[in-house]
């Protein structure tokens, strides 16, 4: 039977089953203020389509309709060697469940009914280590910062609010400023500034979220998933950050930790 972009979400949606179709290539869920899920981007050989790359992305229900229609997060999911995992046609049915596996271990805790607030923090801390290690661009970094501050202002947790603040003061420390303006058109200070203020008021925010949401009939047709805060995670969440934000020449030490991480999609239990 002939591989179809059908066959690959039903496919997916069988081991993701709180996942809903959203457009034909992607698999969602909503949450209280985004939504997120797989994507699925074609791959060409001489006009035909060979194979498929799978990606995490998320989508904002906070700003202007127009940009909660762009990916807030993309992140493709790679393989057991640390590489990025495209499944060829002729092999899906081979490599699929190894696949499954991977996708489980680097963003299934986010890809549930109940969400943990430090899961999704550490899947995102996971997203901008690979993503960003070796550039260091902040691009990622700005986005994931938007959707955490975003997660403390809906739980309405002063504590976690500062510890997003605090890991923004820490990271931004690491930047090219110079390479930052030439990209975003403002300095790091404006950038900083403009995002606090606009996670300043949760009674406009949720309605921003809810004007979205509301105007967006496709969602009405996705599985509900919910945050889960607890105040004994801000603890959890504090002890990533001792791993994950460190001055720019201690870098090289996770990107040790990232192929292991990796490695766990393997099988191979020697660590």
């Amino acid at each position: 039977m002939k591989l179809t972009q059908k066959i690959i979400t039903q496919d997916w949606q069988t081991m993701f089953p709180i996942l809903t179709q959203y457009t034909p290539s992607t698999l969602f869920l909503k949450t209280e203020i985004g939504v997120w899920g797989l994507r699925f981007f074609k791959g060409f050989n001489d006009g035909q389509e060979t194979s498929y790359d799978i990606y995490l992305e998320g989508l904002p229900l906070w700003g202007n309709p127009e940009i909660s229609k762009s990916a807030a997060f993309l992140y493709q999911l790679h393989n057991s060697k640390n590489l990025q995992f495209s499944l060829n046609y002729r092999s899906h049915n081979f490599l699929f469940h190894e696949a499954v596996k991977c996708a489980r271990l680097q963003f299934g805790a986010i890809l549930k009914n109940e969400i943990l607030v430090s899961d999704f923090f550490a899947v995102m801390q996971t997203l901008a280590l690979f993503s960003e290690l070796e550039s260091y661009a902040p691009i990622t970094f700005t986005a994931i910062f938007e959707y955490k501050l975003a997660i403390a202002l809906y739980i309405n947790d002063s504590e976690l609010m500062g510890i997003v603040k605090n890991q923004i003061e820490e990271e931004i420390k690491n930047w090219d400023k110079g390479h930052f303006q030439s990209i975003f058109n403002m300095t790091v200070e404006e950038w900083k500034l403009s995002l606090y203020q606009r996670f300043s008021s949760r009674e406009t925010f949720m309605k921003q979220v809810e004007m979205n949401a509301a105007a967006n009939k496709k969602l009405r047709k996705l599985k509900e998933a919910h945050l889960v805060w607890r105040p004994e995670m801000a603890e959890i969440i504090r002890r990533q950050d001792e791993k994950a934000f460190q001055p720019k020449e201690k870098r090289n030490l996770f990107s040790k930790l990232r192929d292991a991480f990796l490695f766990f999609c393997s099988g191979d239990k020697r660590f």
